[in-house]
């Protein structure tokens, strides 16, 4: 791995001083990122709607969709997962999340949990998961070695992964 930080882990040259922004221009600043952030998605449609499909036959199927991250990322998979049922009538069954160390996780930061990529492909083993299923692993840099761990070893086992991150080039997203 570089020891460059990725675009994730850098500072943002552009808001140095975003700090000292008035709220104005702090609020403008917000947007036009959140616009950035639109149009990388945009960019990324033919990835999403092969993603999508691919995803949409393994649940016909009955698949599962599971979840595995760190951190924010692992948390707002949690989250994901736990929507699908009130919101769609999803079954809980079929939408497991793993987050790097444990469900108290969710509520305290358990530090270096991320780092362990056999933690994540051992959690992800604990569900005993079928070819049918979907590992979906989300990583704000794409590099965390819980969610690459849990990935490899879905795709060991025949699952349908997907891997998402904000840097493009990241493992996360080439897995």
């Amino acid at each position: 791995m570089s020891s460059r930080p990725t675009r994730t882990e850098s500072t943002n040259t552009a808001h140095a001083e975003l700090d000292r922004y008035d709220t104005p221009v702090l609020l403008a600043a917000l947007i036009d990122d959140h616009a950035l952030a639109v149009q990388a998605v945009k960019a990324a449609t033919p990835e999403l709607v092969r993603a999508v499909e691919a995803t949409a036959e393994r649940l016909a199927r009955g698949g599962r969709l599971i979840y595995a991250g760190a951190g924010t990322s692992g948390r707002l998979g949690v989250l994901d997962a736990v929507e699908l049922n009130p919101t769609f009538s999803w079954p809980r069954h079929r939408a497991p999340a793993l987050l790097a160390g444990g469900d108290g996780a969710m509520f305290l930061a358990v530090e270096g949990a991320e780092d362990d990529g056999a933690q994540g492909a051992q959690d992800l083993h604990r569900l005993g998961p079928v070819a049918d299923d979907v590992v979906f692993a989300i990583a704000a840099s794409g590099t965390t070695p819980f969610a690459l761990g849990a990935l490899s070893a879905a795709r060991s086992l025949g699952c349908l992964t997907i891997g998402m991150a904000n840097n493009p080039d990241a493992p996360l997203v080439a897995a």
